[in-house]
């Protein structure tokens, strides 16, 4: 089996990406503040934004693929916070993409459909990154790093949903945290994007390894709707009320950074390159409730190490 190496593996893809590795890998994770344990995996404690600790890291693991995951993902943040964004998003990336590329290792960078401006979507991997705040800034800066230093890469962009190892909530837990409450849930009716469930997007990661894909890759769902449709479809497959799910403007949240309203991703070269097509929203949306009847996400959750 080859050596995996998953950075910001107890966040939402990380984390995933560990479970799903488990028996196909021998798989390194490396966390920075949220412990992981599993007996099947190694798990390696690091600030990656310190370059002499990319270094050992990867010297030490010398792995045969580098699936690099970390990011600073908070818009807000990163629009407060810039010098962070960049050191996260820009110099992290690049420190790992020269690692790689010394070593000869394949690295698959995650990186977002923010790039972009918003303004017509559909967006395909030939247009011009447009981005309108910091965080899409900081993270074209880590594409274009990555695509400079390591000759043997992958730049995915992508926007995924699924369930989350740590507390916090990912977007559709929010949702469905408030629906199961009977609350009111708004839903942004101004905002599109193509999302993908993060199990189905891994999955599609691991057959690109295979492949060695290399470049710039759309990886999305291949429906284009709304954050307000998409809580509307997640209140529909968890048979609560979608009544409770109500349309409101993104200019109306109050956010620090601007956001893009049409997100939506063109798929083409992905799916002709695997030769598969992306998976609908609905088959999303019902793996994610299968997941959870299943006790998946309990499991998911088992792996992060309290205290």
């Amino acid at each position: 089996m080859e050596k995996l190496l998953i950075t910001g593996a107890s966040g939402l893809l990380g984390a995933n990406a560990v479970l799903a590795a488990i028996g196909d890998f021998h798989v390194t994770a490396v966390y920075h503040r949220q412990q992981l344990t599993h007996p099947q995996i190694i798990t390696v404690l690091a600030d990656l934004t310190v370059v002499e600790q990319v270094e050992r890291v990867i010297r030490d693991c010398h792995p045969d693929v580098i699936l690099h995951a970390a990011a600073l993902t908070d818009i807000d943040r990163c629009e407060l916070d810039p010098k962070a964004a960049f050191q996260h998003n820009r110099d992290m990336p690049q420190a790992i993409a020269r690692c790689a590329h010394e070593i000869g290792a394949y690295l698959i960078h995650i990186s977002t459909d923010a790039i972009f401006d918003g303004v017509n979507g559909g967006y395909s991997e030939s247009d011009s990154p447009r981005p309108i705040n910091i965080y899409g800034e900081s993270k074209v800066a880590g594409e274009n790093a990555v695509l400079t230093h390591c000759s043997h890469s992958i730049v995915v962009r992508t926007n995924f949903f699924g369930w989350n190892a740590q507390d916090k909530q990912s977007l559709a837990e929010w949702f469905l945290s408030r629906l199961n409450a009977g609350e009111m849930t708004p839903g942004f009716d101004d905002v599109w994007f193509s999302p993908i469930l993060v199990n189905q997007l891994i999955e599609i990661i691991f057959l690109i390894t295979r492949l060695r894909l290399e470049g710039v890759y759309h990886v999305a769902g291949s429906d284009c709707l709304s954050k307000f449709d998409f809580a509307k479809q997640l209140a529909i497959v968890f048979d609560l009320d979608q009544r409770n799910v109500k349309p409101v403007s993104v200019e109306s949240a109050g956010l620090k950074a601007p956001r893009t309203k049409k997100l939506c991703l063109d798929t083409r070269r992905i799916r002709e390159g695997l030769g598969i097509e992306m998976p609908r929203i609905e088959s999303g949306l019902l793996t994610f409730k299968a997941l959870y009847d299943q006790g998946y996400a309990h499991r998911l959750k088992s792996i992060i190490q309290c205290g």
